[in-house]
């Protein structure tokens, strides 16, 4: 079997990707196993670098090992879609593990070593597929969006700072919830879902969920399965200043579905397909890369798309005592 290996050298991360890249050699060198180590450092440089590879090598089965953060993970996936054969792992580097809050039964001593990834096996999970674009854990637009952006602008600025590193998620989560409150421009979206369910209505956030979570460490859609064929779709009406303050708690911790109080603010609700339509073009996050969407666009889940590889042994109650 073939490895190729994308290891991300333009992250914030307390472990060098050059450590990253000494361990991959490591255990391939041990194992003997038959791969190939490509660095990317730009935006969206691993949709490009997979999508050529997979084409030039002929050998099948063979294994994508992203070592990166969730934009990684996005582009890689989108490099490879359509293609037979090709099984995805995903080694996070940046130390934001909440892509595996679906696998509950992943360890965290089990997501920081190359090698339990390696001996690991691949399971089908789905994708959302939006207009012409794929993603694999939330896509989300209103607040959440623009603090996506802020955020990375935010956290490339502040490189040089060895203190941020170290508490990059807590960061992220204070700064994420400090420009929630700023936000107060209305938008307004309008929503077929499943081909019957029509509203038009302000909001505050609307997330399509893939995963229970994404990158700001945000649990929006907790009853969401990444292999259970629905899009998970989660709508906050548009809030006052005090309405935000309330529901940050709640939101982010996964508490949406038991409150009471989030139930008249909340809407959440398993799809299959919706269709979406806003007055004005509008910034769309999927896996924390902004896309601009035209006023319209369609949100629908492809069940089984991807051989997703995971650290998980073939005797599952050897995982379930880890």
């Amino acid at each position: 079997m073939k490895y190729l290996f994308l290891v991300k050298t333009d992250l914030v991360q307390s472990v060098p990707f050059t450590a990253t890249a000494e361990e991959i050699r490591a255990v391939c060198q041990r194992d003997n196993l038959d791969y190939e180590l490509v660095y990317t450092r730009f935006l969206g440089e691993e949709e490009e670098v997979v999508r050529k590879r997979l084409h030039e090598i002929h050998e099948r089965p063979i294994r994508v090992i992203v070592c990166g953060n969730l934009e990684s993970l996005h582009f890689s996936v989108n490099g490879l879609f359509g293609i037979n054969g090709v099984e995805l792992g995903y080694f996070p580097c940046d130390g934001n593990y909440d892509f595996f809050s679906s696998f509950p039964n992943l360890t965290a001593s089990k997501l920081t070593k190359i090698d339990e990834l390696l001996k690991g096996q691949a399971v089908d999970v789905d994708l959302l597929k939006i207009n012409n674009r794929n993603c694999i854990t939330v896509a989300y637009l209103g607040m959440d969006t623009n603090l996506s952006w802020f955020g990375l602008q935010f956290i490339r600025f502040c490189r040089w700072c060895s203190f941020f590193r170290l508490n990059q998620q807590w960061f992220r989560r204070w700064f994420h919830f400090f420009l929630l409150l700023f936000d107060t421009q209305p938008k307004t979206i309008r929503l077929c879902v499943n081909g019957y369910a029509n509203y038009e209505n302000p909001y505050s956030v609307v997330a399509f969920a893939n995963t229970r979570k994404y990158g700001t460490g945000s649990l929006c859609a907790p009853q969401a399965k990444i292999d259970d064929g629905l899009v998970d779709l989660v709508f906050v009406h548009k809030l006052s200043f005090l309405g935000i303050l309330k529901m940050s708690r709640i939101y982010w911790k996964g508490l949406i579905a038991d409150n009471e109080y989030a139930r008249h603010f909340i809407q959440y609700r398993h799809c299959m397909n919706i269709k979406a339509e806003t007055i004005e073009p509008v910034f769309m996050a999927m896996d924390t890369v902004v896309y601009l969407y035209d006023r319209q666009f369609h949100i629908q889940t492809v069940p089984a798309a991807l051989r997703l590889l995971l650290p998980l042994s073939l005797n599952k109650e050897q995982d379930s005592n880890d």
